[in-house]
């Protein structure tokens, strides 16, 4: 006899899982984000920024070779999508993009502005 798996069998999420609550908008558990801040070298390389220019003014940062399953995937995030800006701010100088990054250790929100296909949009992220 073949079953497949019935609801008592299957396990339930862990609680250290990114989740997608709406196209746009993902829940980040404080667990999972702190396991990623205190691998930042592997995290880094996961894809690769490179800048991005706007009628030859930086104008923020183009993602490629997203590995997959990385967290770039988890978060939304595809190749050639063009981070614009953190929180309302632009990021157009690595400095200032690794300064932002580190708040992160201490933030309850994050807002990416993001330009995929020529649309910008913004990607919401809330750690819990």
């Amino acid at each position: 006899r073949i079953s497949v798996g019935s609801l008592s069998s299957r396990t339930p999420p862990s609680g250290n899982a990114i989740e997608q609550t709406s196209p746009n908008q993902y829940n980040i558990p404080r667990a999972e984000l702190d396991k990623y801040m205190s691998n930042i070298n592997e995290v880094l390389t996961q894809a690769r920024a490179i800048p991005h220019f706007e009628n030859g003014q930086p104008a923020g940062y183009k993602l490629i070779q997203i590995v997959q399953g990385s967290v770039y995937e988890k978060l939304g995030l595809k190749n050639n999508d063009i981070l614009c800006g953190v929180n309302g701010e632009n990021i157009n100088d690595p400095a200032r993009a690794f300064e932002l990054m580190n708040q992160l250790k201490t933030a309850s929100a994050l807002e990416l502005c993001v330009k995929r296909d020529g649309r910008q949009m913004t990607m919401s992220y809330n750690f819990r």
